[in-house]
């Protein structure tokens, strides 16, 4: 069971993995963490943080840019078997999707990768936090074609037009540091309902010269108030309610 009371803040996009356990056990202390993976080997070792610390909430996957690269595309296709094999211990897939932009010579891999693991998240009503660089539309309408029940769409900086498509499929959109100095991203936040809104670190990633990870939620929380013109207790609140529903939703347990 999840308590919400007990945490601060939301970081519904980071590589909780890649991170030592020592630093993982002070992050957690006030952020529920949604912990995506990029292949079969992360993906267990988010399983086994998640088992250590309460305020994880893990994910398997398999990241676009591994595929035909990290690893094969058969061993992309041995990683989705095992994930149905323990299809009872996931409620969240992710990271996974398609990105036009940094790895068009694999995008038709990418496509049957992506297409099987949207499958397994119909079949089996589970979350998926999807990248979707260059091809947000292609991703959206994948979705909404199997009739995914809940997906995060990490770092949304896709088409403006699209936010009511995402709101009305009652999907998330996450919310990044970045959105200070990155102007598309910014744009999304003026325009999109608290009621869809996530934040998010994508940790440990550096992006133009900045190092993310979830010590800047509590920072990315003022930016996101003072834009939204809100109090921030009043956001961390519509955060965590937000939350509340992607659980419900999941049928996973939580306390609010």
């Amino acid at each position: 069971m999840y308590n919400l009371s007990d945490v601060t803040y939301i970081d519904a996009h980071c590589h909780l993995y890649e991170y030592s356990t020592d630093y993982i056990g002070e992050l957690v202390k006030d952020t529920l963490i949604f912990a995506v993976s990029d292949d079969l080997d992360s993906s267990n070792k988010t399983i086994n943080i998640s088992r250590k610390f309460n305020n994880v909430f893990p994910g398997v996957g398999i990241h676009p840019w591994v595929i035909g690269h990290d690893i094969s595309f058969r061993e992309a296709l041995g990683a989705i078997d095992y994930f149905r094999e323990h299809i009872d211990k996931i409620k969240m897939l992710g990271e996974i999707g398609l990105d036009s932009y940094f790895r068009r010579d694999t995008m038709d891999k990418q496509v049957i990768i992506f297409k099987e693991l949207v499958k397994i998240a119909a079949e089996n009503n589970l979350l998926v936090n999807v990248h979707a660089l260059g091809t947000w539309r292609m991703v959206l309408e994948e979705l909404y074609r199997n009739d995914v029940p809940i997906a995060i769409l990490h770092w949304y900086s896709g088409p403006i037009n699209m936010i009511k498509d995402i709101e009305s499929l009652g999907y998330y959109i996450t919310i990044n540091p970045s959105v200070d100095f990155q102007r598309k991203h910014k744009e999304v936040l003026r325009k999109s309902p608290l009621s869809i809104i996530l934040t998010e670190s994508d940790g440990p990633y550096e992006y133009r010269g900045r190092k993310l990870g979830p010590s800047l939620i509590p920072w990315l929380i003022h930016i996101i108030s003072s834009e939204k013109g809100i109090e921030s207790v009043e956001l961390i609140k519509v955060l965590k309610e937000n939350v509340a529903r992607i659980f419900r939703r999941l049928g996973v347990k939580y306390v609010l």
